[in-house]
């Protein structure tokens, strides 16, 4: 559940950064082993540039489960 800390258009923007950085990771190694490219996540160790993306996505898909379901909790209109 979001706590409302964040002002809205500060975490789409930090949204729109950190995809561009994964983005950009994922691009640039065109051709080479991305499975042995290693970072590390705070929670999670280390992953590899696959796991980073497959991570990404996940993350986002659950940010959009979550607007949907505080939009369902709003009055119409």
């Amino acid at each position: 559940m979001p706590s409302g800390a964040f002002d809205a258009a500060v975490a789409w923007d930090d949204l729109d950064l950190a995809r561009g950085a994964v983005r950009a990771a994922a691009s640039s190694g065109d051709g080479f082993a991305l499975g042995s490219v290693k970072a590390d996540h705070r929670l999670f160790g280390s992953l590899s540039i696959y796991q980073w993306v497959e991570l990404t996505a996940a993350h986002e898909v659950r940010h959009a489960d979550q607007i949907r379901e505080i939009a369902a909790t709003l009055p119409p209109g």
